[in-house]
């Protein structure tokens, strides 16, 4: 008979045991600490008593351990994931927000009665406490940073919001006139309210100001074509697998990536003569194959694949071309750029990482570990595309061709990769631009150890400028991951100035000297970690080159062969 494993039979215990003692902190928080017994709050559970103290053996450890529950839920909310283009105050708002939804959600009895707790219980809560209220007072120091935040002393203003948090629970009552989703929403807008620079009663959005872009032209910084949202074509968007057509003969293939961070990818299939055209090809594993099989028979009725183009080399957008350019013997369509760094990089494939790689990684401040973990994903480039074709048909920058008796040109931008190329209709309003404009996400823009003094950030904001000059504003943007759009320019403008003011807040910030891996907290809104920190500090690099080349920062050795990057 096979016997469970201890660890095995106690997880359920657990779980049942955390629930019971939040419900009974909530009848806690109801009925008052000193006005309840264990007997009344078994009543309040519809529990024995002896069932109750099989799973907490004293009020006081009731009330102990919803603080613990509490804290561990705020540390969460603390440390999720943010978009890097939100400001410290979007940050702090969303945050706060959260955390009220879930103190008035759960109910818990925080802050209540805790000197009544034995002395190591009580500093153990405050210690969890002020973890909290630091954490809060960073995303404030964040904010006045980015300039979205006024000049308020962000420990004062912590210990404020903390104290809204801790007495909600004196007058919240879940069958009062208020929703948990009405208070939350109203103390977002007071929070936004008070802490938000150059507040102005008729607006909540600065002036439009100047800020240098990559040639020294003026920058809108808040304008109104900023402060609109977007346009999308579709407000839902449709299951990874299917297809959707967009317009007559256009095709949005939407499919799986095995990413945690990122878990799609859209494709684009266009009618061309008596075949198709496919716009980037997916990551190469059994999924996405299978996907591709049934579209060959349902969507495309078992025409063939004329033309194979990938918009640029990352394996989400390359995976599959060689195999599709194999069963089909269509052509492969790459800039010159992408194609060959495309090659270059599978020929790594199982190779070890590289001695100038290594050192790259050791002058911008990566431990022994980090470098380690470096050594061990080296390589793995290729694993994740079937090989490309030998040949291939070079797209160049403003060149055209016709697709289904329409016009489609080439541009060419810079900055994520090498030769980015976007496909664009004038005629029919569609620009399929890949990872060069994304409704949502600002695209990775790095320095890699091949190139280690490029400054594609410099690269990507021309890029910007580029394609708001080429593309009409109410241009139909098919990008490569999110939902299609209207609003090139304001999502362009937007790009620009997440950038321009991510580099004026690190210039601001290395007034004292700097390593690379010492400005995550001034770029990012989300935690950096092995999965992620490879790209993190390139994106650092990136910035750091461009204050470099515009002459805004020095760079130069330590004593430890590191990179230290002082504002000039």
């Amino acid at each position: 008979m096979n016997v469970p494993l201890l660890a095995d039979r106690a997880k359920p215990y657990e779980a049942k045991r955390r629930a019971v003692v939040q419900a009974a902190g909530r009848v806690l928080a109801l009925t008052g600490y000193h006005g309840s017994s264990m007997k009344q709050i078994a009543t309040g559970l519809n529990l024995t008593k002896s069932a109750l103290y099989y799973y907490a053996n004293s009020k006081e450890n009731i009330l102990y351990e919803c603080h613990l529950i509490a804290y561990d839920a705020m540390d969460d909310i603390l440390k999720g994931d943010r978009s890097s283009e939100q400001t410290g105050l979007d940050v702090l708002e969303d945050v706060f927000g959260r955390l009220v939804g879930f103190v008035t959600r759960e109910g818990l009895p925080l802050h209540i009665d805790v000197g009544t707790l034995k002395d190591e219980w009580q500093t153990d809560i405050a210690a969890r406490r002020d973890t909290v209220e630091t954490g809060i007072a960073d995303l404030i120091k964040r904010g006045t940073l980015d300039d979205s935040v006024g000049q308020h002393d962000p420990h004062v203003t912590a210990h404020f919001l903390m104290g809204t948090l801790n007495w909600i629970n004196s007058w919240y009552k879940p069958d009062g006139p208020a929703s948990t989703d009405d208070i939350t929403a109203c103390l977002r807008r007071q929070l936004r309210c008070a802490l938000q620079k150059n507040t102005h009663p008729d607006r909540t959005t600065e002036n439009v100001t100047a800020a240098s872009s990559g040639d020294g032209s003026p920058v809108a910084r808040g304008d109104d074509d900023a402060s609109r949202p977007l346009e999308f074509w579709i407000d839902e968007a449709p299951e990874a697998g299917t297809a959707t057509e967009v317009a007559d003969g256009i095709f949005w293939l939407r499919f799986p990536l095995p990413m945690s961070s990122l878990d799609h990818i859209n494709l684009w299939l266009l009618r061309d003569r008596d075949g198709w055209m496919v716009v980037d090809t997916g990551i190469s594993n059994r999924r996405s194959m299978e996907v591709w099989r049934e579209h060959f028979t349902q969507i495309m009725g078992g025409r063939p694949v004329n033309r194979v183009m990938c918009t640029h080399l990352h394996p989400d957008h390359t995976g599959l071309a060689g195999w599709l350019c194999r069963k089909f013997g269509a052509p492969l369509l790459m800039t010159r750029g992408e194609y060959f760094l495309c090659r270059l990089l599978a020929a790594d494939t199982g190779n070890a990482a590289p001695p100038e790689g290594i050192k790259f990684y050791q002058k911008v401040g990566l431990t022994p570990d980090q470098i380690g973990l470096y050594r061990t994903r080296f390589g793995h480039f290729g694993r994740a595309i079937s090989e490309l074709p030998h040949n291939y048909d070079r797209l160049t920058d403003g060149e055209c061709s016709l697709i289904d008796g329409y016009k489609w040109q080439i541009v060419v931008g810079s900055g994520h990769s090498p030769e980015h190329a976007c496909l664009w209709c004038p005629e029919r309003g569609i620009c399929m631009t890949g990872d060069q404009l994304l409704p949502n996400l600002s695209s990775n823009v790095s320095v890699w150890p091949t190139e280690p003094e490029a400054n594609p950030l410099e690269d990507w904001i021309s890029s910007c400028h580029k394609l708001k000059a080429v593309l009409p504003e109410d241009t139909l943007i098919c990008p490569a991951h999110g939902l299609p759009f209207r609003g090139a320019h304001q999502r362009l403008n937007k790009l620009i100035n997440h950038h321009e003011k991510a580099l004026n807040r690190l210039e601001n910030f290395c007034k004292t000297p700097r390593l690379a891996t010492e400005v995550y907290s001034v770029l990012f809104r989300h935690r950096i970690n092995d999965s992620n920190r490879i790209m993190a500090v390139g994106e650092s690099v990136a910035h750091l080159n461009c204050l470099k080349h515009r002459g805004r920062v020095a760079r130069r050795l330590n004593d430890a062969g590191q990179f230290v990057y002082m504002a000039r």
